[in-house]
């Protein structure tokens, strides 16, 4: 009886986990939710963005299915939570000290259209190595101008943006849309044609 006591006390201990996790995802609730195809669409239209490609290799393993991984930036905090691991989905891990060597999760089909095969067996126990496979991205950075606001992402989570962050489109994908803290953009990607700062007439709906 006891032992069932116990296990009932830890399970209602471990429950609650997950759901703390999303409480910071119901937080950007404060901000206001901005249509990011029209948001990136108006960018365009006044010449104001640019094409990169992400250059630099990354670390990665394949991720526990059911787990949540919580993007944290150094200096920053908490940037992006993401939905629960299937299987096959990686954990990825930026290489770059200046940001904390952030990680994200990458769904399994979006992973291997972004990184080639494993170049070396890392340092990292259960990590490899990826070179990305370089694809064209147009992104655009937030005005300076333009106050914190959210958008809803290609996998349908709400992400933040702020001032100088990062707006990305994969060219071959136009519909698909996502968020790169600024710090991270300019350490992992490569500028082909840079992005003109907007002036202050810049005003999105």
């Amino acid at each position: 009886m006891n032992k069932q006591s116990n296990y009932l006390k830890l399970l209602l201990i471990l429950l609650p986990l997950p759901a703390l996790a999303y409480d910071e995802q119901a937080s950007l609730e404060q901000y206001p939710t901005k249509d990011i195809v029209a948001y990136f669409q108006q960018a365009q239209q006044k010449g104001l963005t640019g094409i990169a490609q992400k250059s630099k290799s990354v670390y990665a393993r394949l991720a526990t299915p059911g787990k949540i991984i919580k993007t944290i930036i150094k200096g920053v905090g908490t940037e992006v939570i993401s939905s629960p691991a299937e299987e096959g989905d990686w954990v990825v891990e930026n290489i770059c000290p200046a940001t904390g060597n952030e990680q994200y999760l990458v769904e399994k089909a979006k992973f291997h259209q972004y990184y080639h095969d494993p170049v070396t067996v890392s340092s990292k126990p259960n990590y490899l190595r990826f070179i990305p496979t370089g694809k064209m991205m147009n992104y655009f950075i937030v005005p300076e101008t333009e106050s914190a606001f959210t958008f809803i992402n290609s996998w349908g989570k709400k992400q933040l943006l702020r001032a100088g962050d990062i707006v990305i489109q994969p060219v071959s994908q136009p519909q698909s849309f996502y968020h790169v803290p600024k710090q991270s953009f300019f350490c992992t990607y490569n500028i082909l044609i840079t992005a003109h700062k907007s002036s202050n007439n810049f005003a999105s709906n």
